[in-house]
């Protein structure tokens, strides 16, 4: 994540340059662009994050559902016993955990993104 801000980070500040009235304020300016250069490692965690829940629905469903060509002729198959003992502990000890840490790290970015906005209002 620190790396896609470090990536956008200098294109937001290219951006930020170009508005008049951050031009004559360098910290707002700064600050604006930091909190801009934000958008992208959000959108990188919502998409982890949407793609893990869907692994762990997954894992956790007693059921699969698959197409063999199409959406008219979807099947439904349920899973043997064994294999949903082993999808739940994967899902308990593995999926969870790493969910639990994206969660974590969305809200660090919502924190930084609201004390970001606060700042460049007051500065």
């Amino acid at each position: 994540m620190l790396l896609s801000w470090l990536a956008v980070l200098p294109l937001s500040l290219l951006l930020a340059s170009g508005s008049i009235p951050l031009q004559h304020n360098p910290l707002r300016l700064v600050l604006s662009a930091l909190v801009a250069a934000l958008v992208l490692p959000v959108l990188l965690l919502v998409r982890q994050w949407l793609g893990w829940t869907y692994v762990l629905r997954r894992l956790i469903s007693e059921t699969v559902e698959y197409e063999e060509s199409g959406w008219y002729d979807g099947q439904v198959w349920e899973k043997p016993l064994e294999w949903r003992k082993q999808d739940l502990l994967v899902a308990q000890y593995q999926v969870r955990p790493l969910l639990l840490g994206l969660q974590r790290l969305m809200g660090l970015t919502a924190v930084l993104l609201l004390a970001g906005t606060t700042l460049c209002r007051l500065a």
